[in-house]
């Protein structure tokens, strides 16, 4: 059996009008789409990605926020601490003893108002996958989800509001 958990998300840059070079400031967020629901599990979003403000240079670079709330940057990107940033919080309603595999897929793009496109790879889980269930519903066992952010430079990566849909499935095995 599997569940699919779709997520819309958003990026939006904002100049920070620092000399010659053009610099954007970057917010994202994921804002939940209606569950799929399959026989004897259930998943609901319980908060959505967010990775906060960084300044994008011109060579681009990576986001990478982990399941543990730890967020980093690689190649052009400077990261700000002026936001919260957070993994993508998940509860899973299973029967005790049931074990779940989470299956992130491959990178997900993201697309810009103003053209150009980000991706989006879902990479890591808390608890790690698989895992086993430990509450009995109504309660629920609480799955934080990170990912890694990929942007181009900013002659692909202009200015605007970023979105798309992103897909976790939950196996029950």
């Amino acid at each position: 059996m599997s569940l699919k958990r779709c997520t819309k998300g958003v990026l939006k840059f904002f100049p920070t009008g620092k000399n010659t070079f053009w610099q954007s400031l970057i917010f994202f967020f994921a804002s939940a789409l209606p569950l799929v629901s399959v026989a004897q599990i259930q998943v609901y979003q319980e908060s959505p990605f967010s990775f906060g403000a960084m300044i994008l240079s011109e060579a681009g670079g990576t986001v990478t926020l982990s399941p543990t709330g730890d967020r980093s940057a690689a190649g052009g990107i400077v990261l700000l601490s002026t936001t919260e940033f957070h993994p993508l919080i998940l509860s899973v309603e299973a029967p005790y003893g049931t074990i779940i595999h989470i299956d992130f897929g491959t990178e997900q793009l993201l697309f810009g108002e103003n053209g150009g496109q980000i991706g989006l790879t879902l990479n890591a889980s808390d608890p790690i996958s698989p895992f086993t269930s430990l509450a009995t519903p109504p309660q629920r066992t609480t799955v934080y989800i990170g990912g890694t952010l990929s942007l181009g430079p900013r002659s692909t990566t202009p200015t605007g509001v970023y979105s798309g849909s992103i897909t976790v499935t939950f196996i029950q095995e």
